[in-house]
């Protein structure tokens, strides 16, 4: 499975944090610096080199004239980015019962890939004698389900639930690296697939049953001791990778013809490079 490149638009959400969260960075929080500051030959970093040379010297009028400018850039370290969060959207044409509910179909266009992505800009040299590696944890919780006809109405976790990788569903979310750490690579693609479907990439840790609905986040995933920085994609386009899940004894609380909304809140937590 490959995810085309898109646009570099804005709404597009399209780089999945190869290409645009770099172009976010492009000021340094510090405030500016010259990279040319120093610099054998730069007289002034922000201006011109006179040079004043003829380019007419000989007797017919003729010759040339060189001189020599700096051009100079220096990089801090990046940030860790949390780029891209999905929806789950279950369909409002269920009938009431006790069960499990797969997502509507993901929109095979590329301004609708239902993913999480994550970009980690943090500077480390994998070669170096004592390299650090990247780590981080991306979570979730979701709200009680509200009826949007009525707000005072709610629905617990004991009437309803989400759960990612759902240990009885056949669809689980896959897991994506960019194949090149700084754009496309020679296809025009950003993403590829590692390995088979369900297979982790270096350093990223995903589990079953995962219980976003409640009080308290739950973890998601988790990049541990990971050498490689740049971008790594969640996706759900699989219907059944995140499911509803509607609780016995709870069923009474659902009206027909109502449609419910929970809220998400994706948290990304930087952990030290180690």
């Amino acid at each position: 499975m490959r995810i085309k490149e898109i646009s570099m638009a804005a709404s597009a959400l399209a780089m999945f944090g190869v290409v645009a969260p770099l172009a976010t960075q492009t000021v340094s929080a510090a405030g500016p610096s010259s990279a040319l500051s120093g610099v054998a030959g730069v007289t002034d970093y922000s201006g011109s080199e006179i040079i004043n040379n003829s380019a007419s010297a000989d007797t017919n009028g003729s010759g040339k004239a060189s001189g020599l400018s700096h051009a100079g850039i220096g990089f801090e370290s990046g940030d860790l980015i949390l780029y891209q969060v999905p929806n789950f959207d279950f369909g409002k044409n269920n009938k009431i019962g006790v069960g499990t509910f797969d997502m509507l179909d993901s929109v095979s266009n590329n301004s609708s890939n239902r993913m999480a992505v994550i970009v980690d800009n943090r500077f480390t040299d994998p070669t170096a004698v004592g390299a650090k590696n990247y780590n981080w944890t991306l979570s979730a919780q979701a709200d009680d389900f509200t009826d949007t006809a009525d707000h005072t109405k709610t629905l617990d976790t004991t009437v309803a639930k989400i759960v990612i990788n759902d240990s009885n569903s056949t669809g689980k979310v896959e897991y994506n690296k960019p194949k090149d750490q700084n754009g496309p690579h020679s296809t025009g693609n950003i993403y590829e697939i590692a390995g088979t479907p369900g297979a982790l990439p270096t350093g990223l840790k995903m589990g079953n049953d995962i219980v976003i609905s409640g009080n308290t986040p739950a973890t998601v995933a988790t990049a541990d001791k990971n050498t490689q920085p740049g971008a790594t994609g969640l996706v759900f386009t699989k219907n059944d990778s995140a499911v509803l899940q509607t609780i016995a004894g709870g069923t009474n609380k659902l009206v027909p013809n109502h449609v419910y909304v929970a809220p998400i809140t994706w948290t990304l937590t930087a952990s030290p490079l180690q």
